[in-house]
């Protein structure tokens, strides 16, 4: 059952068209990531789910109520979605016990609130205000508030962005492990790939108000339904070829490929798929290159060569061995390709 249907969902600001035609379907108990650049419309469809827009067309469900569209445009408070702020937006005066508790009726709220601190790793802290919080454990307290009710949905604008890039990856964890234990389904907004790809069971990934693709973060990452998907989602380079039936020929090889037409290509390759070597040998065609530049990053490295074309390409690898400028190297693809039409054609 789903827990999210959007249908044919409209949303214009004069002449802007914010949110242009969106259908979209998230399970009961799955993750979803709305992902997309700044002024795709992705927050506008928060807010339209949220009921603080109107749509000028289509519908909402949640669960298996309509909550907008077709003459109905329920309150955002009897819609059974919890939500979670960018800024978090917890009462400074209240402690974190009575942040929690807000909005539940008076006989429950000191059980639930208990169980609720247990759930996010706060238990013990109740009497504490939000000032004497880490930003981690603020965003819990705002996660605990927003599934206090047990709603059928929760929203998360932008929930990590207010984090230090230390924090982000061990909170993001915590709070894929709360949503989950709380069994609620959860649609979240983000402009970073790695957030999305890392918490999410689904992405939705968004463009100029529409939704490009929606998959697994391995299938948007790996399989691409569109040239801009694939370059937004992660580093690529473009290279010539030629597709002819069953394989693409290209100045790193000849793969076996079928992308549905024949001719002029574009080859995407992400830097993890190019292996460098010294030694010519391996299977398949070896294209010789110059290392023209080295970024060290700790855990890996991005290393740039010159193709004999005058082309560049990135690799990406572990931080060893270590290359330098001017280095001749061996390069061989060890890794799936995207192809697609060259931009303009039909």
């Amino acid at each position: 059952m789903s827990a999210i249907s959007i249908t044919g969902l409209h949303k214009a600001f004069g002449a802007a068209r914010a949110v242009d035609g969106v259908d979209l379907e998230v399970p009961e108990g799955e993750i979803c990531a709305l992902l997309g650049p700044s002024g795709c419309g992705k927050t506008t469809m928060l807010r339209l789910l949220a009921g603080f827009e109107t749509p000028d067309a289509g519908t909402i469900r949640v669960g298996e109520r309509l909550v907008a569209g077709d003459g109905t445009m329920l309150a955002p408070e009897k819609r059974g979605i919890g939500m979670v702020f960018q800024d978090y937006a917890l009462f400074p005066h209240l402690s974190v016990a009575e942040n929690v508790g807000f909005g539940l009726p008076r006989g429950e709220r000191s059980s639930r609130v208990d169980e609720l601190l247990e759930l996010v790793g706060l238990a013990g802290l109740g009497d504490r205000h939000p000032h004497a919080l880490s930003g981690g454990q603020q965003q819990r307290v705002a996660l605990a508030r927003a599934i206090a009710a047990t709603p059928a949905l929760v929203l998360l604008d932008e929930p990590f962005s207010g984090l230090d890039a230390a924090l982000r990856a061990s909170v993001r964890g915590e709070v894929r492990s709360i949503l989950e234990r709380a069994g609620v389904t959860a649609l979240f907004v983000t402009h970073d790939q790695e957030e999305a790809l890392s918490l999410a069971d689904t992405v939705a990934v968004m463009h100029a108000g529409r939704i490009e693709q929606i998959g697994t973060p391995e299938e948007v990452y790996g399989r691409p339904a569109t040239r801009w998907v694939a370059t937004f989602l992660g580093e690529a380079d473009v290279l010539p070829g030629e597709v002819t039936e069953g394989q693409v020929d290209f100045e790193l090889g000849r793969l076996p490929i079928d992308p549905g037409f024949r001719g002029a290509a574009d080859v995407l390759v992400r830097p993890e798929a190019v292996s460098l070597s010294l030694g010519s040998g391996g299977s398949g065609r070896r294209v010789e290159g110059r290392v023209v530049q080295r970024e060290y990053f700790g855990h890996d490295q991005l290393v740039h060569v010159e193709l004999p074309s005058g082309r560049r390409i990135r690799s990406r690898s572990l931080s060893h061995p270590v290359w330098h400028e001017g280095d001749r190297v061996h390069i061989a693809i060890d890794g799936p390709v995207n192809v697609f039409a060259p931009t303009g054609s039909p």
